[in-house]
């Protein structure tokens, strides 16, 4: 006696777990979140790509432009092809790239040099055995560059790629987060989860304080 049936007990648990019916304004809020992730976090990546790369690439176009100006020629062989992984969003999305290992008479010093900086995904740009014309920098510094003009079109294009990177990725990620933030703050059911798990962290943190 005093106790409810359990169909009744049931039929009250599943009502209680029915879903209210979602505002225009949390839908609108739901939308919001779902669109905004993409951009927001393909941005994201897209500037730390940028930051990360840009500033090796920028270098090297630069020693490239300055070396050209005031340079002494030399010739290098080409001994071997390294290869590399570029990075890309998805895991195991990366493609190969190969970049010459040449050998070469600079200042009377024989030297070997891996041209990382010249990394491509066209394996057939360099070919064992293959001679490079080179210019070293006579001012004293170490600086040396391939001198051909497909060379130096490669570094310009890695360079303006990831200042690309940057200018796209950085406004993306902005007004990304920013309209994830907006459907998270337009929906008050994950304003209640958020308010539940912060009071939660709070009560945890009480326990553990001695």
């Amino acid at each position: 006696m005093g106790r409810k049936p359990r169909r009744n007990r049931t039929a009250a648990r599943s009502k209680k777990r029915q879903r209210k019916k979602m505002t225009p304004r949390e839908r609108l809020g739901k939308w919001l979140w779902m669109i905004g992730s993409f951009p927001a976090y393909a941005g994201l990546f897209l500037v730390i790509g940028g930051v990360i790369y840009l500033p090796s690439a920028a270098s090297a176009q630069r020693a490239d432009i300055e070396v050209h100006q005031h340079g002494a020629p030399a010739i290098g062989e080409v001994v071997g092809i390294g290869r590399a992984s570029t990075p890309h969003a998805r895991p195991g999305g990366g493609s190969t790239t190969y970049y010459p290992v040449t050998e070469q008479v600079i200042r009377g010093a024989h030297t070997t040099t891996e041209w990382k900086h010249y990394a491509s995904t066209d394996s057939g740009l360099w070919a064992e055995g293959q001679k490079l014309p080179l210019l070293y920098d006579i001012g004293g510094s170490t600086r040396v560059v391939i001198d051909t003009p497909e060379a130096s079109a490669l570094l310009g294009r890695k360079a303006r790629s990831f200042q690309r990177a940057l200018l796209i990725g950085a406004p993306a990620s902005v007004l990304g987060f920013a309209m994830v933030y907006t459907g998270r703050y337009m929906n008050p059911d994950a304003r209640e989860k958020r308010r539940r798990a912060r009071v939660l962290r709070s009560k945890q943190l009480r326990r553990r304080t001695p």
